[in-house]
C-alpha cells in the first residue's frame, strides 16, 4: 500500500491517493496544519501542495504491527517551475481500512 501511495502521488492520481487513507485518516506535514479526512488530503494534493510534478525514491521501508516507516528522497518541479529536491521520512499508522495517520518530516535542499 505504501509504495502504491507514492506511485499515485507521482502519477498525479489524487483520487487513488485518497483511497489509500481511511475516510477519517489524517496527514501531518512539518510546519502545516493537520489535514483531517481523505477528502481534505485529496484537496491538498489537487490545490495546496505547490508541486507540479514529483518522483519519490524510497530508500527504506519498515513495517510492523499497524505501523510503518518510509524514507527516501524526492525530486520535482514546483508550480512556479523551480526545481525541488528533498529528503523525507514518513511514519504511518495503518489498519485494514487504510492509512489512519501519516506524519511527514522532510528537509528541502536550499539548491532545489
Amino acid at each position: 500500500m505504501l509504495r502504491s501511495l507514492f506511485d499515485h502521488i507521482d502519477g498525479g492520481r489524487w483520487e487513488e491517493v485518497g483511497h489509500c487513507f481511511r475516510p477519517d485518516g489524517t496527514y501531518q506535514r512539518s510546519g502545516s496544519p493537520t489535514l483531517a479526512g481523505s477528502e481534505a488530503i485529496v484537496e491538498f494534493y489537487r490545490h495546496g501542495r505547490g508541486i507540479a510534478s514529483s518522483r519519490h525514491t524510497l530508500e527504506g521501508v519498515l513495517v510492523g504491527h499497524n505501523q510503518a516507516a518510509v524514507w527516501g528522497h524526492m525530486t520535482g518541479v514546483r508550480d512556479s517551475g523551480e526545481p525541488i529536491v528533498m529528503t523525507f521520512a514518513d511514519v504511518f499508522e495503518l489498519d485494514q481500512e487504510g492509512i489512519r495517520q501519516r506524519r511527514s518530516h522532510f528537509y528541502v535542499s536550499p539548491t532545489g
